[in-house]
């Protein structure tokens, strides 16, 4: 399984702005062998569809379909800005996560993201840390106060839905059949609409413990492949 390691973690200040803190984790990729130095030009562009930040202080830049033959080899690399980096509408990224996936070498890495975006508790300490092996604990769900369900039985690809309404349904039956909630059911879906302050358009966050993840025609997924 792909995971993050202290290697691949570098701890800067700051950065201008998104574009500049997008261009350093790409030079960091490239340095690496990961993508080929054109491989940023996809990710300035796909950010510029669609913010990539995640939640928790956690952004995951990644480039379009037309850049993943830059991709050279799988892997990832970080870069921690100890003084944050405006992401827009509100949310500052103190984690920029880079990622090089060639097919669905990622998912692990995804997967363990999920402990650490359900976890309020650890935003602070991601942003505090000032230790690259203590980052990667963090980030790989080493420090994770509650484990989240996420692996095939919440995991829905290509689900033909036209409307929120319809994901929505389809994310509350799968954690019902992966009887995830245990407690009450699920308290809600946080779906919110795109470019709102606060917004995490990425991650809909589906109960205690739990989430649900669905990508569909017409519909923005909740964790985008990097490349597409």
């Amino acid at each position: 399984m792909l995971k993050v390691q202290a290697q691949d973690i570098h701890l800067a200040d700051g950065a201008a702005d998104k574009q500049a803190a997008i261009r350093l984790v790409a030079g960091q990729m490239a340095d690496a062998g990961l993508v080929a130095a054109g491989y940023v030009d996809g990710m300035l562009r796909r950010e510029q569809q669609t913010s990539t930040y995640l939640g928790n202080g956690i952004a995951i830049p990644h480039g379009t379909t037309d850049t993943r033959d830059q991709v050279q080899q799988t892997g990832v690399r970080v870069v921690h800005f100890a003084n944050g980096v405006d992401w827009g509408n509100g949310q500052v990224a103190h984690v920029v996560i880079g990622i090089a996936a060639q097919s669905d070498e990622h998912l692990g890495i995804l997967r363990q993201l999920t402990h650490v975006l359900g976890d309020e508790s650890l935003a602070p300490k991601l942003k505090a840390c000032r230790d690259a092996a203590e980052l990667a604990a963090l980030l790989n769900g080493g420090q994770s106060a509650q484990p989240l369900l996420f692996g095939e039985e919440t995991l829905l690809l290509d689900f033909p839905a036209r409307d929120r309404v319809s994901l929505q349904a389809a994310a509350a039956g799968l954690l019902h059949n992966a009887r995830c909630p245990g407690h009450g059911g699920p308290g809600r879906i946080d779906w919110p609409d795109s470019g709102a302050p606060g917004a995490r358009p990425l991650v809909p966050l589906l109960g205690p413990g739990c989430q649900a993840y669905l990508r569909g025609p017409g519909a923005a997924g909740p964790v985008p492949e990097p490349g597409r």
